[in-house]
């Protein structure tokens, strides 16, 4: 048994390079899929300013993401009303732009203008491919926003005119990577309500042997390997910031920071010798490499 780590450290080796993803609205055996076709309603008068909805995408008992339908105060005695999604941890959600309003000048709304920008979630259409080649961040993100000044002026923005569409997901598990998709439909708010519906929603399981990789090309570099007490990551001329994880065989994570410079070194004098995987992240890509510690 004591020869187990290293028997699964020339396993991985063999695996090479390999992708992960998702088709939007597709799901097989191999992906944790529900159906809760579930409305989230918030009605100022009777329900209150919001109204939350969670869901554990890859089915470890761990919420991963949260609907928000609200509709609360608004600037100037005016109505901010809302859906947004929200992802929890170190999960993300695909990105699609930055809606922006500018309110003007002038009674009975204000005595001066201003502007305020919401990032939009991006919309994908079944059998659209969910991969790293999407922008994702962790921000939370509109599907529909709503506000009203006094009664003079209104500002909205929506994810799509559609009424129904799929926003794409990942969540970062220790050193898995899992893509997901969820369903909504009948999206809105406006100057009294909010909400959605849920319709379905699918995403990777653990990969067979744990650990995914992306590009056949590398955005850093790990040395020296095997290492003891330090070890040195390198980033490309393309990476400027990204966040390290460095996680055991068991998928548990052990390490974790930020990286803002091209070089930094890591204490890991606090690990036992053995196999560990270092996984850096970034708004685009995430990326694996296995290390041995001395």
């Amino acid at each position: 048994m004591k020869h187990l780590p290293l028997i699964m450290f020339c396993l991985l080796c063999s695996l090479g390079v390999r992708s992960q993803s998702i088709i939007a609205g597709q799901h097989s055996a191999s992906d944790y899929y529900a159906s809760p076709d579930t409305v989230i309603y918030c009605n100022w008068g009777s329900t209150g300013t919001s109204i939350e909805w969670a869901i554990d995408m890859n089915n470890d008992g761990i919420n991963d993401f949260t609907f928000i339908a609200n509709n609360g105060g608004g600037a100037l005695g005016g109505t901010d009303a809302s859906v947004q999604i929200t992802a929890a941890s170190n999960n993300q959600i695909a990105f699609g732009a930055v809606d922006s309003c500018f309110i003007p000048t002038g009674a009975p709304c204000g005595d001066s203008g201003f502007v305020f920008a919401n990032q939009i979630t991006r919309v994908f259409a079944d059998n659209d491919t969910i991969n790293k080649a999407v922008t994702w961040n962790n921000v939370a993100q509109y599907l529909y926003f709503y506000s009203s000044f006094n009664g003079c002026y209104a500002c909205s923005g929506t994810a799509s005119g559609d009424s129904m569409y799929i926003i794409a997901t990942r969540v970062l598990k220790g050193y898995d990577t899992l893509y997901g998709w969820i369903r909504v439909k009948d999206v809105f708010a406006n100057d009294g309500d909010a909400g959605l519906t849920v319709i379905d929603y699918a995403c990777n399981k653990k990969s067979a042997y744990g650990v995914i990789t992306f590009d056949n090309g590398s955005s850093f570099r790990v040395f020296p390997n095997p290492c003891k007490d330090i070890v040195s990551v390198q980033l490309s001329s393309s990476v400027k910031q990204c966040e390290l994880s460095i996680s055991d065989l068991n998928g548990q994570e052990v390490i974790r920071q930020e990286i803002k410079s091209n070089e930094a070194q890591i204490n890991i004098s606090s690990l036992t010798s053995g196999v560990y995987f270092i996984k850096l992240m970034n708004d685009k890509d995430v990326e694996v490499r296995k290390i041995i510690v001395e």
